[in-house]
C-alpha cells in the first residue's frame, strides 16, 4: 500500500515514533477494510 510506505519513511526517519507508528499503521488498516467492504457492497 502506498500510505504505508509513507508512514514506514516517518518512522524510520524518526519522525514518529514506535508507539505513534504502531497505533496509525493499525488504524490504516482499518480503514482500509472499512473502505473496501463499502466497495463491494455497492456494486
Amino acid at each position: 500500500m502506498r500510505n504505508e510506505y509513507w508512514l514506514e519513511l516517518l518512522h524510520e526517519s524518526d519522525y514518529i515514533d514506535e508507539q505513534s507508528f504502531n497505533s496509525i499503521i493499525k488504524d490504516n488498516l482499518e480503514i482500509i477494510k472499512i473502505l473496501t467492504k463499502i466497495v463491494k457492497n455497492t456494486e
